[in-house]
């Protein structure tokens, strides 16, 4: 009975992992229909749309594009099956398949498209360079970048602040620059600011484009220890895991953290025999090639620039 139990355990596992493999839809013979753009499409627009069907089984589609010379100057993965993108005047070819955790599709045939000048500003975009969307900041003086439009007179620029109920906080026509600096007297206090750009002529006019930023001055706390204990023991020459946490801070605007500093010394004031390590989670290992008594603490940086408000309270770690 015994052997039995064992037998079937064993197939139930094998059956479990299996499942995995069975849930993924194998998609390797499929292939995309393509809806926009079509084979020798010429598009007189900064912004291309690129639409195609839906493939059952894929999760996630990987667009590829060439130049001219056949050089690939964009590989994007995406969960949609819709895609506006920019592109400079100029010969293009294009690909897409499908895939999900376990197949890939077929890529489709490339498909030749043409960029032209557009005589227009209706159909175009601002392409916004910095700050990007989701970008973060501590700093109040910011400078705004965009791509020129060659046929553009001059450009409309608004400023909002999303948090406090998207208020308008400055609006100015007629920059004939692409770059435009922002100061305390528009950045004011922390909050989600969005910015939109829109080009102008004597006949035409594009939409507004708009990218968000985070204006965040708050430092994150100080991260709390968790593991080891405060006081405990461990064997020499062993991994030992660390970990800690971090509770939000007081600020409107929370940035997210970029890294956490781990300190190790041979003193609780970290004088001596100091080191450090960068880690981009709540958790690291290390191992410790001498006895003796150790102390650690971690610090705190967000994507804002803020540095933590301090150390954590260190613990000490008795190494035998």
């Amino acid at each position: 009975m015994k052997v039995f139990n064992n037998i079937l355990f064993l197939f139930f596992a094998i059956t479990i992992a299996a499942c995995d493999d069975i849930l993924e839809k194998d998609i390797t013979t499929d292939v995309i229909n393509v809806v926009t753009p079509k084979e020798g499409h010429i598009v007189e627009s900064n912004i291309v749309s690129f639409q195609w069907e839906t493939l059952k089984g894929a999760n996630k589609y990987r667009l590829q594009i060439e130049d001219k010379n056949a050089l690939l100057i964009r590989d994007t993965l995406t969960s949609k099956t819709f895609l506006k993108l920019p592109l400079l005047p100029g010969n293009y070819k294009f690909k897409i398949r499908g895939e999900n955790l376990g197949y890939e599709s077929k890529y489709t045939t490339l498909t030749s498209f043409e960029i032209k000048s557009p005589t227009s500003l209706e159909n175009q975009l601002v392409i916004l360079k910095s700050p990007y969307s989701g970008f973060s900041t501590n700093k109040n003086n910011l400078t705004l970048v965009w791509d020129p439009i060659k046929i553009a007179a001059s450009y409309t620029l608004e400023l909002y602040d999303v948090t406090n109920s998207n208020v308008l906080l400055f609006s100015k026509e007629g920059i004939t620059a692409s770059t435009y600096s922002l100061d305390s007297n528009n950045l004011k206090t922390d909050a989600l600011y969005e910015w939109r750009v829109k080009a102008v002529n004597a006949t035409s006019v594009t939409d507004f484009n708009k990218a968000t930023f985070l204006l965040d001055t708050t430092p994150p706390n100080a991260p709390q220890n968790i593991f080891p204990n405060n006081a405990d023991t461990r064997k020499v020459n062993t991994a030992i895991d660390f970990s800690w946490k971090l509770d939000s801070d007081s600020g409107i605007i929370k940035s997210p953290i970029d890294y956490y500093i781990i300190e190790f010394a041979t003193d609780s004031d970290f004088s001596r025999g100091l080191e450090s390590q960068i880690i981009n989670t709540t958790s690291c290992q290390k191992t410790f090639a001498t006895t003796g008594t150790f102390f650690w603490r971690v610090k705190a940086k967000d994507k804002a620039g803020n540095i933590g408000l301090g150390y954590s309270k260190p613990f000490s770690l008795l190494i035998n």
